[in-house]
């Protein structure tokens, strides 16, 4: 892949990440969603913005990516699908369009659920200026990363083998979504 691993393919993922930007030095400002979004959209930690546990909602003090960029003729969207990250959170500010999986219930809600209505908006806004966030945990293959490097140190090596392979193929998974 892109990125060095060779074991799971994923030639449509590195086809999208050759005309990208990606970012080989980051670090979440938290180990769950609602607060490293929130720095992510406020550029600020959160010892500075303050949403630091659940339901918290950001300050009418912070100013969001999102609104920045729409002062500048941004058309702005978010598709968002799990995460805490509902407009209750306020983070909704500055988008034009910020559209939540449906029922609220990210556990059981598809990619499709707002790819499809983000790729919708995409088409519509693509001749123009746009910022365009998305976030859904199906980004996370069936068997995620930490498993394997936690089941790295787990002395059953048919075990390891198992967990790799569970973790390649969310990677084919996940690639196949992208053509």
């Amino acid at each position: 892949g892109f990125n060095g691993y060779g074991y799971g393919p994923s030639v449509n993922i590195d086809k999208i990440a050759q005309s990208g930007i990606y970012f080989s030095n980051t670090i979440a400002q938290s180990c769950w969603t609602l607060p490293s979004v929130t720095s992510i959209l406020t550029s600020r930690f959160v010892s500075a913005h303050q949403v630091n546990t659940p339901n918290k909602k950001i300050s009418d003090k912070e100013v969001t990516l999102a609104e920045i960029l729409k002062l500048y003729g941004y058309r702005t969207a978010a598709f968002i699908c799990g995460g805490g990250i509902s407009a209750g959170s306020g983070l909704n500010r500055g988008f034009d369009r910020y559209y939540y999986c449906p029922g609220g219930r990210p556990a059981s809600a598809s990619p499709a659920d707002i790819l499809k209505p983000a790729l919708k908006w995409l088409k519509r806004n693509k001749k123009r200026d746009f910022f365009l966030f998305l976030y859904t945990y199906a980004a996370r293959p069936v068997s995620d990363a930490n498993r394997v490097v936690n089941s790295s140190l787990d002395p059953d090596k048919e075990a390891l083998k198992q967990r790799i392979a569970d973790y390649d193929n969310g990677i084919r998974h996940e690639d196949e979504s992208k053509k």
